[in-house]
């Protein structure tokens, strides 16, 4: 790190709702699954921005690209997966992501590093 910063710095955030991440889709970019995404309201973002985006059937991480005509997710294991913005029934952007909390392994077996 070459800034040290107080958390009372970070307060400026001010996120709107947050997601827990279930899977490893996003791992390249640094969001893994456990990880908690904080999110600001919104309904449109900027090229390579992560957003929320809620279609008929769930919210998505995945990250704008091509001016908001493609999404993509950014996984370690396999090739990112592109998908067009149109092709996702009701798309809409509900909020781009300001936050990621990652959970050490360690912390979630207990505070004592107890065996599960």
């Amino acid at each position: 790190m070459s800034e040290r910063r107080t958390a009372s710095a970070l307060a400026y955030l001010h996120p709107d709702f947050c997601f827990i991440m279930d899977d490893d889709s996003m791992e390249c970019a640094g969001i893994r699954a456990g990880d908690i995404v904080a999110f600001t309201a919104c309904d449109h973002a900027e090229d390579s921005q992560i957003v929320a985006v809620q279609t008929d059937s769930a919210v998505l991480l995945l990250r704008q690209i091509c001016n908001g005509e493609l999404l993509a997710d950014a996984p370690r294991t396999r090739r990112e997966h592109v998908i067009r913005f149109d092709e996702l029934p009701g798309a809409k952007i509900i909020g781009k992501a300001v936050e990621v909390r990652h959970i050490f392994e360690w912390a979630k077996k207990g505070t004592d590093n107890e065996e599960e």
